[in-house]
């Protein structure tokens, strides 16, 4: 060891007594350090000789292991006898150990771990960073993060395409959750993300990017060049998600200067020539979209003139044993005569301790009316009596029926499967009114089959019933009016399927909303909408439980209206990721798709969330497409109704002169 810190090899045959070295090269060691030197013999011969080199290297707190250089020339190997420096005092030797084998750099590290803490040279927290085989990230100071609040800030408010920069700013594992939350609630807005020349690990690979590449909708490309903790352990697993990504989404990854071979790295830029198409493609759908939003906004006001007499009164949302009151709703009863249709109805008051048979009963009602053969019953929320307004209309009130705690069995349904009419009642000079019967039946109906603990097609468990904040069957009676259906239609039908899992039991803290919704785990304060794209779908909820939760809001989960309000149901366009601490309630604005065109923007309007999602997720990559999917289905809907779109209406044939 040299007086000026360096470090050789000498040799004290030398007659060059006045500088004995062979070789000496610095080492730039603090003072008072304490370091682990390394001479590594590498004899050229097949026997230990004089002949090859000898590697000198520095283990220190900062760069762990280091060549300094080499020195032509090898130690025997067989004899050692001194150790020191020709200058007194420079440096004071706390082991020496010799090895008669060459010691692979591995364990060199690990020999340097072994005093590393207990000599000072490195904090606990620098030693497992070096057991993993990676440097310790440096820290940001108080300017860079400003730099990176300032650029995720300004991408989270930016709604045009563009790429989020965020490279050389020391960005480590625990930042990505921060930034992918951008990323997310930019609603496809940020379509290229740069995390180049960052201390990415491992680590924040398979914990964060990869499940963020599995719940992309929307063409995306991300930079992970010279990372270099990222090691090729990965690489296969990356490769995986990537390639498992459909192609229309044209999933690029830039992964140069990391651990990656050539092959890896290439796949990723290049996984198939459909990924390279994808890219082309989404820019025309984008131009396309673009045109039918300024449209669309265009019209706000036309629309809402369009539906402004459809508005009914809303209907509240049914609870646990119990059906939403209908104010005034008709429906056919099942039988062949008016006699058999009362007997029904007699039949299944009288199993909720009611009996109409005395004084003016509804068999009499009926009787009177037999001439007619009419089934037509308008329930009514009124006085417990029987009303006859008409031969054609009976008025009876149902409310402590709909109230009851019954629920709604086979004599229900009976009562909601046929409708006010045989025909969509598209004109005439009672359209409005039968419309009007029309929308109270497909409202009352859909909410039976969807929202009541006891419908054919409820989802969520029975036993709890219909949580709080949930609510499908407006939607399927919207839906089926939209396509001039005079029944509810089956969610299949709208491309539809049930997001609630066939299993009802939630364990974990790890689980999309309709699963922390069904346990209870979840409670949703508040949902409301307001436009569509960025931050559209407004949701407050609440952690019931004394956990923190990780909760996944799955890109095609659905919101409807709870009434006939005739805007826009929404649609989550992309995967949101979210974490409500032990009791906390939270705050959230998602991005959503608007699902209905021809409809208005919804307007601060209360929304309940649907037991369903999309099934076709490539819809997801615009809201173009989302669009013409559904405006397709009602129209060919219309079309089996006998009201094709486009068709031209019959006019008075002129007399010939």
């Amino acid at each position: 060891l040299s007086g000026s810190s360096g470090f050789g090899l000498c040799d004290p045959r030398s007659e060059k007594k006045e500088s004995p070295w062979l070789a000496s090269k610095p080492t730039d060691a603090e003072p008072g350090t304490w370091c682990m030197y390394i001479a590594r013999g590498l004899c050229s011969t097949p026997k230990p000789s004089f002949k090859g080199k000898t590697e000198l290297l520095v283990a220190t707190g900062e760069d762990e292991l280091r060549l300094l250089g080499t020195v032509d020339a090898v130690g025997s190997g067989l004899v050692l006898s001194e150790f020191g420096s020709y200058e007194s005092g420079s440096l004071s030797i706390a082991t020496v150990s010799v090895w008669n084998r060459i010691l692979a750099d591995q364990e060199l590290k690990e020999l340097f771990l072994w005093d590393a803490v207990t000599m000072g040279c490195l904090t606990a927290e620098q030693k497992d960073w070096f057991i993993l085989n990676r440097d310790e990230p440096p820290k940001r100071d108080t300017t860079e993060d400003e730099e990176l609040t300032s650029r995720l800030t300004s991408a989270a408010s930016s709604k045009s395409c563009a790429r989020l920069d965020l490279s050389e700013l020391k960005i480590v594992d625990s930042d990505l959750p921060r930034i992918l939350d951008v990323v997310e609630a930019s609603f496809g807005a940020i379509d290229m993300l740069d995390l180049s020349s960052n201390h990415i690990s491992v680590d924040g690979v398979t914990k964060y990017i990869l499940p963020f590449l599995k719940d992309l909708t929307s063409v995306f490309r991300l930079s992970l060049a010279h990372n270099k903790d990222i090691n090729k352990d990965i690489a296969d697993d990356v490769l995986d998600a990537v390639l498992a990504v459909p192609a229309y989404i044209g999933l690029t990854m830039d992964c140069r200067g990391t651990g990656f071979q050539g092959r890896a790295i290439q796949k990723l830029l290049n996984p198939s020539p459909e990924v390279a198409d994808a890219g082309l493609m989404i820019t025309k759908e984008r131009t396309r979209t673009a045109a039918m939003e300024a449209t669309f906004d265009a019209a706000q006001a036309t629309l809402q003139e369009k539906w402004a007499t459809q508005v009914d009164t809303a209907v509240p949302w049914p609870t646990k044993g119990a059906l939403p009151v209908v104010e005034s709703a008709t429906f056919f009863l099942e039988g062949d005569t008016v006699s058999d249709a009362t007997a029904e109805l007699n039949a299944l008051l009288r199993k909720r301790g009611k009996d109409f048979t005395q004084g003016a009963s509804i068999k009499e009602t009926f009787t009177n009316a037999a001439a007619k053969q009419s089934q037509r019953l308008v329930i009514k929320k009124g006085p417990n009596k029987v009303e006859v307004t008409d031969m054609e209309t009976k008025v009876v009130d149902l409310t402590e029926l709909f109230d009851s705690d019954y629920g709604v069995e086979n004599d229900i349904k009976n009562l909601l499967q046929k409708g006010p009419c045989d025909k969509f009642p598209a004109t005439g000079k009672t359209a409005e009114q039968e419309q009007k019967e029309l929308r109270a039946y497909l409202a009352a109906a859909a909410k039976c089959q969807y929202d009541h603990a006891s419908g054919a097609k409820f989802a969520w468990p029975r036993k709890q019933g219909l949580p709080h904040g949930a609510g499908s069957g407006q939607l399927i009676a919207h839906f089926s009016y939209l396509g001039y259906s005079i029944r509810p239609r089956h969610h299949d039908d709208f491309g539809l399927e049930v997001a609630i899992p066939d299993s009802k039991e939630v364990a974990g803290t790890k689980m999309t909303l309709h699963e922390a919704v069904m346990s209870g785990k979840i409670k949703i304060e508040a949902a409301s909408g307001k436009s569509y794209g960025q931050h559209a779908l407004h949701l407050k909820l609440e952690n019931t439980t004394a956990d923190t939760l990780n909760i996944t809001v799955e890109a095609g989960t659905i919101f409807q209206h709870g009434s006939w309000v005739h805007r826009q149901n929404l649609m989550i366009g992309r995967t949101v990721h979210l974490t409500l601490e032990l009791g906390q309630t939270l705050d959230k604005k998602l991005g959503a798709f608007c699902m209905n065109l021809s409809c208005s923007c919804a307007e601060d309007d209360p929304m309940m969330l649907t037991a369903f999602k999309l099934k076709d997720r490539s819809l997801l990559q615009s809201q173009g497409k989302v669009w013409d999917f559904f405006e397709g289905i009602f129209a060919s809907h219309r079309a089996e109704a006998g009201f094709p779109d486009g068709a031209k209406k019959k006019g008075k044939k002129g007399k010939k002169k």
